[in-house]
């Protein structure tokens, strides 16, 4: 064009401006310095998806910046800028640059174990917390408060762990680790002595032994009158000893502390929880415990979903004995759009 100078197309900047949830949202923000020529009235931005090769122009005005809208996430564009006069005629081509629209970086999240595990002497020991992270951007931590590997005592103890990825997003989860105190030993019974075979007498077996060749028999013993009653009990012969014949049953059953069965429970009012009321535990032969203990304790909230109660109590004997059982929270139907239930 005449008197019309070529653009000066000195790109300065190429960012992303923003992004949407969906496809073909993204942007970037071109900006680049005022043609020399005093002709100038304004720009004309050419771009598209390989180098040379412009299917989309926008007519910008006199400005220095556009922001390009409607591009696709993770690709690449070739953009070139021209000037144009008052009567639409174009300037040279600025050199091309080109710019990739970044794609969505994906959520992280992070989800929490829920170890149930048993102690075998009743002390604390030590849970490995493992977490399961999805998502995000690597390299991605991970940290648990107590630590993994922390010493749990017997009962029910809570913990923490959140996630961070090289995109600084960050998640946490809660849940807890139940540690069961051990169980008494199942004394195994003692097997009674087997009885002789039917018709088999001890005694008669021995008589009925042949005698040896050249071996005469022993003569049986004489029978013995009875003595006549007198009032008075025949004295024991002193060569002999009398002893008490032992009388066999079954081994004593073992006591054991049984945990109740608690049914399952609706959450209150869509909370999320509900309080749950339990009866103690008692011993396996009726008694009551001298004093007794359970973690979560009776009334307390219970998330939706199904937890683990331990229980331990004490006999008057202060004998330690353990039991778990379990607490079920359901949710409740949503309401619909009717404002039916």
């Amino acid at each position: 064009m005449a008197g019309h100078k070529t653009l000066i197309a000195c790109v300065l900047t190429l960012a992303i401006l923003g992004f949407a949830p969906h496809v073909d949202a993204a942007s970037l923000t071109l900006a680049w310095d005022h043609s020399t020529s005093s002709n100038a009235a304004g720009y004309l931005i050419s771009y598209g998806t390989q180098s040379g090769k412009y299917t989309t122009t926008v007519k910008a005005g006199y400005v220095t910046s556009v922001a390009i809208n409607g591009l696709t996430e993770g690709t690449t564009y070739f953009i070139s800028v021209q000037s144009y006069d008052s009567t639409g005629t174009l300037g040279s081509p600025s050199q091309e640059i080109s710019g990739k629209v970044p794609a969505p970086v994906p959520v992280l999240s992070i989800s929490c174990p829920s170890p149930v595990l048993t102690s075998p002497d009743g002390k604390a020991i030590s849970v490995t917390l493992t977490p399961t992270v999805s998502g995000g951007v690597a390299p991605i931590s991970t940290s648990c408060s107590p630590a993994s590997g922390s010493l749990f005592s017997v009962g029910t103890t809570s913990f923490s762990c959140t996630a961070v990825d090289a995109a600084q997003q960050k998640a946490s989860c809660n849940s807890t680790v139940v540690v069961a105190a051990p169980t008494q030993p199942t004394a195994e019974p003692q097997p009674a002595p087997k009885p002789p075979p039917p018709g088999q007498d001890p005694e008669r077996e021995r008589d009925s032994k042949p005698t040896p060749p050249g071996q005469q028999p022993e003569p049986a013993p004489e029978p013995t009158s009875p003595a006549p009653e007198t009032g008075v009990a025949p004295a024991p012969d002193p060569g002999t000893t009398s002893e008490p014949t032992p009388t066999l049953g079954p081994a004593p059953a073992l006591v054991t502390l049984v945990c109740p069965a608690i049914a399952p429970v609706k959450e209150q009012a869509q909370s999320g929880k509900a309080a749950v009321e339990f009866a103690d535990p008692i011993f396996s032969d009726g008694t009551l415990p001298l004093t007794v203990s359970c973690s979560p304790k009776s009334g307390s909230q219970f998330r939706i979903g199904t937890t683990t109660v331990a229980c331990s109590a004490t006999n008057v004997a202060q004998e330690l004995f353990s039991c778990t059982t379990t607490v079920t929270v359901t949710d409740r139907p949503k309401l619909s759009n009717g404002g039916g239930s």
